[in-house]
């Protein structure tokens, strides 16, 4: 069911795994090859990756919404005013790089099912860093006045749900 020859994806990845220099570009060059099945069930892990994408998040959790990466969960309130991030802003960078292509660079190491699953797995990571790190973000606030700021990143417990109210009420 899928939508490449699977031959043709590994002849194409194989010059990278014969490339790879460490075993990060190693983990990358199977992450964009898997990326290839479509499948949200396939996941590629290694310590070299898992650094790669960074282990600690900000307290806030974005999401794709109208195409763009907007600001839906804080997990610590006083942390997100004092740095004056308020839910519903828009990001524009993190650490310097444009949104979009920050998330376009990390989908390629991310294999999903659909488009929607694809945000989220990317809206998972990519705030993410080193624990202890702050992450330097430019967004637009609800008034439409771009802002910038530095939040600390840490670990979060692995269970914080994604939404706090039902899918869908009536």
């Amino acid at each position: 069911l899928m939508e490449e020859d699977w031959d043709a994806v590994l002849l194409r990845s194989l010059p990278r795994f014969m490339e790879a220099r460490d075993a990060l570009e190693y983990a990358q060059a199977i992450s964009r090859m898997v990326a290839c099945l479509g499948d949200t069930h396939a996941e590629v892990s290694s310590r070299a990756l898992a650094a790669w994408f960074g282990s600690a998040a900000p307290p806030l959790r974005t999401r794709m919404i109208e195409g763009h990466p907007v600001v839906t969960q804080l997990l610590d309130e006083q942390a997100a005013r004092e740095a004056g991030i308020a839910r519903g802003d828009i990001v524009l960078e993190v650490d310097g790089e444009e949104a979009g292509q920050r998330i376009a660079r990390l989908a390629r190491y991310l294999s999903a099912s659909t488009p929607q699953s694809l945000h989220l797995l990317v809206m998972e990571r990519w705030l993410n860093g080193p624990p202890g790190s702050k992450v330097r973000l430019k967004w637009r606030d609800g008034a439409g006045r771009v802002r910038s700021g530095a939040i600390a990143r840490r670990a979060w417990p692995a269970r914080i749900p994604w939404r706090s109210g039902p899918a869908w009420t009536t």
